[in-house]
């Protein structure tokens, strides 16, 4: 694995794309520019103990470590033709590696090494000549020329590692860890002192000979600690992955670990935190939920990027008001210089992207980096995605002049099983976004005549133009049914319009049968994993649940939606009658375990609306007593034992 360098210029086209490495897994961590144009990479090299990446003569060390995990930094041309200098830095590439330049050309880099490792030696007159723990933090200095200006060792007498780096106008250098060495030197008067127990992030500034500490401070519990920015006035900002009891300011956007968006499903969330240019206080630290990527631009404004779940919040005239998906899309906000929420956008199509990298443009635009595996990712309709690629994007997050429309997400999902799968004629749905209706849902009215109504608190749905009933509408959630009339279709334009503002569009798959059970889900949502307890009475006509078991060679009833044309047909928007009854004109398979159910009666629910589905199956005498999972196929779609879709499977309680 090599590394490769690509410059793009201001319209995003290839100015020059080259590689770099040797036979070896080389990895690129870390980029910088210097005012001239070179430019700077930073990375880690693994050999196996044998040197094998490429170095250039003159260079500060050209031989690797025993240990095979040695940093590196290349130095390339304005025009990417030529390498000024290759150098490694043998065994500091045990935990990651990151570099910073000055704008004389000097190159820093901050990396990890194993205490037993001797492979670099300290430049007299370091801060710290000798190792001090099992892993120490190493920092080290290159002139223009990939010359060895000074190195330093930085620990305490337990584990030490270096994970970010930058450079102030007078060549300090400003270094980010983690450390859980009680004897971590700590300076006089700094924020906080070692931990008590366990990993806590430190910020340190060295002075530019890199022979005495400025300051040095610890932050709080955390573990990992990732990149450190700086600011024009020498603030130094510092993200990472939070352990209980790290610090939070007052006012912070956000305090605590709860966030609706929260798309990593991790119980530590990533902190950010700035701190002044003495080291001395922090002017504001928070968590982010799934943020991932930072960057700072020189008035002190911060840049996150990650990925979220619905439930974000996003400014006025933002790029991209909600999810694309079902689940998860990349989003990009902007922090003030106090840490409060100036920008936010969501940003990606409806499959998994995610940011790789993230720059503050001198106008206020972004740059990011992304792997993109969504055909219809912004920017890129028009283009192939045959799987995960590397993209490049220039955006801006919001436009406050704009005005807000309501957001559709273009995934819509199962009613029953909340998957997103292929619709069918007459199946309940479920619509996400923003905007889409009132603050408080309103639940659906019932004319006179037994119909669903089509319009509800100003809000309606139109699937190629025909309005749908609505069950429920709120400004995230619509409840919907499928019009019967899209019968024959293979896809559907579907629209929101509420209070006379229209959403975006999307396209939706539309197939004889796409059918799911209703389930029970735990409350809280997170309290358990599917499949969950379907939507199953028992033969006497109680609610099935693992407190109230269906006896083997029962009957019991599963409810869905999804399950295709019936006959007589079903009416859009109407109550199905006790008489006549619709049977689902598709084949009809339940399995109960491994086991076939006989089925009895597959049809409309009467007294329910007409796309709600009932089964009447039989439990299968040899299916084990507990939770049992329950297969279902019509007309072929669903779940079939024993390859299922895990998201449209349900469970019956057995005795």
């Amino acid at each position: 694995m090599d590394i490769f360098v690509v410059k793009l210029d201001g319209t995003g086209k290839v100015v020059f794309a080259t590689y770099w490495g040797g036979p070896g897994d080389d990895e690129g961590l870390s980029i910088a520019v210097d005012p001239a144009g070179n430019v700077y990479v930073g990375g880690i090299s693994v050999s196996n103990g044998t040197t094998t990446f490429p170095t250039t003569s003159g260079a500060a060390f050209r031989s690797g470590s025993p240990t095979g995990m040695d940093g590196f930094i290349v130095k390339l041309n304005s025009t990417g033709t030529a390498v000024v200098y290759s150098t490694l830095v043998p065994g500091a590439g045990q935990m990651g590696a990151a570099i910073a330049v000055d704008n004389l050309g000097n190159a820093y880099f901050a990396g990890t090494m194993q205490g037993s490792d001797n492979s670099i030696t300290a430049t007299t007159g370091a801060f710290q000549v000798s190792h001090g723990g099992s892993t120490d933090a190493i920092v080290a200095k290159f002139g223009p020329t990939g010359s060895l200006v000074y190195a330093t060792f930085m620990g305490g007498s337990n584990t030490n590692s270096a994970s970010g780096i930058a450079v102030d106008s007078s060549g300090n250098a400003y270094v980010s860890g983690e450390s859980d060495s009680m004897d971590f030197p700590v300076t006089t008067g700094a924020y906080s002192g070692p931990p008590a127990s366990g990993e806590s992030a430190f910020v340190v500034k060295l002075n530019a000979q890199g022979g005495a500490l400025l300051y040095s401070t610890f932050l709080g519990p955390a573990d990992p600690v990732g990149p450190l920015r700086l600011d024009s006035q020498g603030n130094a900002y510092v993200t990472g992955m939070s352990s209980p009891g790290f610090p939070v300011t007052v006012g912070a956007f956000q305090s605590s670990s709860a966030a609706p968006w929260n798309a990593l499903y991790y119980s530590l969330l990533p902190f950010f935190a700035k701190l002044n240019s003495t080291g001395t206080d922090l002017i504001y630290s928070m968590l982010f939920a799934s943020a991932t990527r930072f960057d700072v631009d020189p008035a002190g404004n911060t840049y996150i990027a990650g990925v979220a779940g619905p439930g974000l919040p996003v400014t006025q005239g933002a790029l991209q008001r909600c999810v694309a998906g079902t689940d998860t899309t990349m989003f990009v906000a902007r922090l003030d210089t106090v840490g409060a929420l100036a920008a936010s956008s969501y940003f990606g199509g409806t499959a998994y992207d995610y940011p790789t990298g993230i720059s503050a443009g001198s106008d206020g635009s972004v740059y990011l980096a992304e792997t993109v595996s969504s055909a219809d990712f912004p920017g890129l309709q028009n283009t192939v995605v045959e799987g995960p690629e590397l993209t490049v994007s220039k955006l801006f997050i919001s436009d406050p002049s704009k005005t807000d429309l309501p957001c559709l997400t273009a995934a819509i999902q199962n009613g029953a099983s909340f998957a997103n799968t292929p619709l069918a004629p007459g199946e309940l749905v479920t619509l996400r976004g923003l905007d889409l209706g009132p603050a408080t849902g309103a639940t659906a009215q019932i004319s006179s005549a037994g119909q669903v109504s089509n319009q509800l608190a100003g809000t309606q749905v139109f699937f190629n133009h025909m309005p749908a009933p609505l069950l429920y509408t709120q400004s995230e959630q619509i409840n919907a049914q499928v019009p019967w009339e899209l019968a024959g279709a293979t896809t559907a334009q579907v629209q929101v319009q509420y209070q006379s503002s229209n959403s975006n569009t999307a396209t939706v798959t539309i197939q004889d049968a796409a059918p799911a059970i209703f389930e029970i889900f735990p409350i809280p949502p997170a309290a358990a994993n599917p499949p969950f307890q379907g939507a199953i009475l028992n033969q006497d006509g109680t609610l099935n649940s693992p407190s109230n078991p269906a006896a083997r060679g029962s009957v019991v009833s599963l409810f869905g939606t999804g399950g295709g044309t019936t006959a007589p047909g079903g009416i859009t928007g109407g109550i199905a009658p006790l008489s006549p009854l619709g049977y689902l004109t598709l084949p009809v398979a339940v399995q109960i375990g491994p086991y076939q159910a006989d089925v009895f009666y597959a049809g409309t629910a009467p007294t329910l609306i007409s796309g709600v589905f009932q089964l009447n199956v039989r439990v299968p005498d040899a299916v084990a007593p507990g939770s049992v999972d329950v297969y279902l196929s019509i007309g072929g779609k669903g779940t079939s034992y024993p390859w299922f879709d895990e998201a449209s499977l349900v469970t019956i309680a057995v005795k």
